[in-house]
């Protein structure tokens, strides 16, 4: 949370290095980490994702993590 606020507050080009910085600790923690009241009203696919799909974004982050960081 405090790594996409910064981005968003601390930055020139904020919008496109906040959701970057939201992409990648998303990938790294998942959306556990989220905090429930940015997700509130959004309905899009990635959030509503199938169990299957939800495993194997799981699977491929580990992975990603593993060979990356």
């Amino acid at each position: 949370e405090k790594g996409v606020i910064a981005a968003v507050n601390d930055t020139k080009d904020n919008d496109t290095i906040a959701s970057m910085v939201g992409a990648i600790l998303g990938a790294l923690h998942g959306r556990q980490v989220v905090p429930p009241s940015w997700l509130e009203g959004i309905s899009s696919f990635s959030l509503l994702a199938a169990e299957e799909d939800r495993q194997a974004i799981e699977r491929m982050t580990s992975e990603a993590v593993a060979k990356f960081v």
